[in-house]
């Protein structure tokens, strides 16, 4: 008989060994699961004391420099949705991505006008039932903290304006 013990097995654990409340939908950068929920809003979160994990395609130079909070959803029909920030408490950009690490999907700083002092940020995309997404709430800069309430809806009647871009484009009413 062989009296040696197989001294190479595979000590290491494929777990999630940090503390937060990261989700198992193969993202391991997700705070929050939203599952497929809709709503206004579909939840009130906070991003202090949370870390600068993103970084933003959009808001210009120093735009998402902020702690952010990342959110799985997962659409419940085919259709265009809508996504806001609306109620934060401070400046947000918010941003849709394919996966922790993939390409951003769309983004939006200061859906508002300027002039009126809203800060808050709103998105739109395309999407077929069942696909998942990283939404993203995050701080303009590092003192863009606060409490906001992420509103997901179906965006009948939304009309995507390219002109500036895919980046940078806007969704209209």
């Amino acid at each position: 008989t062989d009296s040696d013990a197989d001294s190479d097995a595979d000590s290491d654990s494929d777990s999630d060994s940090d503390s937060d409340s990261d989700t198992d939908v193969g993202l391991t950068c997700i705070d929050i699961d939203l599952g497929n929920l809709t709503g206004t809003p579909v939840g009130t979160a906070s991003n202090s004391g949370e870390d600068d994990d993103f970084d933003s395609s959009c808001g210009g130079p120093g735009a998402g420099n902020g702690a952010d909070v990342a959110h799985s959803w997962t659409a419940p029909a085919d259709g265009c949705w809508s996504f806001d920030t609306r109620g934060a408490d401070f400046d947000t950009i918010l941003y849709l991505l394919e996966s922790c690490d993939g390409d951003a999907l769309t983004c939006n700083d200061d859906a508002g006008s300027l002039a009126s002092g809203e800060l808050t940020s709103e998105i739109g995309l395309e999407l077929v039932s069942g696909e998942s997404i990283v939404v993203v709430v995050d701080g303009w800069s590092q003192s863009a903290t606060g409490t906001y309430e992420l509103n997901i809806q179906p965006g009948i009647g939304l009309v995507y304006d390219s002109s500036l871009g895919d980046q940078t484009g806007s969704w209209t009413w």
